[in-house]
């Protein structure tokens, strides 16, 4: 009786937690697309994990309503591509496409009712491993795409970059091997370490979707070909020039259409420059002008001056941007730096 009532308890604690966020989301009404989906989405986990109430009524379950429970709870794996889509691939959801990725679900769902063998589960178990790994390998895809275009093309990632879809996509791994474990042998600590995984994981997702912009990858032509050499741009030289000497590094929401503009090109022919001429991004040459320009001038004359104080006269929006910069190009953190700089001095 006592287990039972703990399990009621994580059920209570995790539904409530998802309806709570679903409306905090969905009534914000400067909400994102992104959290309008997030928010849709935490309304079905809701609706997913009031079944579960009925799973710990004491009394033992028919073969049958457990297979129904299992198929229900396989439905959360399509929200997870939901989400992930729409992270990494920004106003990727429509309606459509959500009916297109439930319909396997649907599909196992009406042949199960249809024809009720454990068959049909086997079955389905298999398709959700599959189905699960899937997500995970076109998500470290996506995430890697997305991220190298905001590099190429904003000064500024603070509030676009996804790396951290990385460290939800292992919390996913995590929850739902836990909930395979905890469907094999269900019971108080396999179904709680389920629960924690997966709040875990959302509430990643949420507090990440509150400080997120989503920035929609706009395609460019191809490249030109057989360019190797700065010969064979109009800009080249002029670009560093211009960049120097207006000081265009300190605007920090500069991007790399603006800085086409600037020299009179095309963003392909200028991110063609940067991959293979300058073998940099655009994130990483404006950071090292930043740096170099700015910042380390700035940090030997003045070493009483605090790093935030340093970061925003560098044109940095982020003290954390600018410290993961400073080590990228010095290799050493903007303390040291200033402890070193002192020694030397003295």
């Amino acid at each position: 009786m006592q287990e039972i009532n703990l399990l009621a308890f994580f059920i209570g604690v995790a539904t409530t937690y998802f309806i709570i966020n679903a409306i905090n989301l969905l009534q914000n009404k400067s909400r994102t697309r992104l959290q309008t989906v997030l928010g849709w989405i935490l309304v079905l986990w809701t609706l997913l994990n009031l079944k579960d109430i009925f799973a710990i009524i004491p009394r033992p379950l028919t073969t049958k309503e457990h297979y129904y429970f299992v198929l229900f709870d396989g439905w959360v794996a399509f929200t997870y591509a939901i989400m992930i889509y729409e992270v990494t691939t920004p106003g990727w959801t429509t309606w459509r496409r959500v009916v297109k990725t439930a319909l396997p679900f649907l599909l196992f769902t009406i042949v199960f009712f249809v024809w009720p063998t454990s068959l049909i589960i086997n079955l389905y178990g298999a398709f959700l491993d599959v189905y699960t790994l899937a997500i995970i390998v076109i998500a470290v895809i996506k995430a890697r795409r997305y991220n190298r275009y905001i590099r190429n093309n904003y000064s500024n990632i603070d509030e676009i970059d996804i790396s951290w879809v990385n460290k939800v996509l292992l919390m996913t791994l995590l929850s739902q091997v836990t909930w395979v474990i905890s469907t094999l042998y269900p019971g108080l600590i396999t179904d709680s370490v389920y629960y924690f995984f997966t709040l875990l994981m959302w509430q990643k997702v949420i507090s990440y979707s509150r400080r997120m912009r989503p920035v929609p990858i706009k395609k460019m032509s191809q490249h030109p070909d057989n360019v190797e050499t700065t010969r064979s741009f109009a800009f080249a030289g002029a670009l560093e020039d211009i960049v120097e000497t207006r000081e265009l590094y300190m605007n920090q929401e500069l991007t790399l259409a603006d800085l086409a503009k600037a020299v009179n090109t095309n963003r392909t022919y200028l991110s063609y420059y940067f991959s293979n001429v300058k073998k940099t991004t655009f994130y990483d040459y404006i950071n090292q002008l930043r740096i170099t320009k700015k910042s380390l001038p700035m940090m030997r004359e003045h070493p009483e001056y605090t790093l935030d104080y340093v970061a925003a006269m560098s044109g940095f929006k982020s003290i954390s941007t600018f410290r993961r910069a400073f080590i990228k190009l010095t290799g050493t953190s903007p303390s040291q730096y200033i402890h070193q700089n002192k020694n030397v001095s003295c």
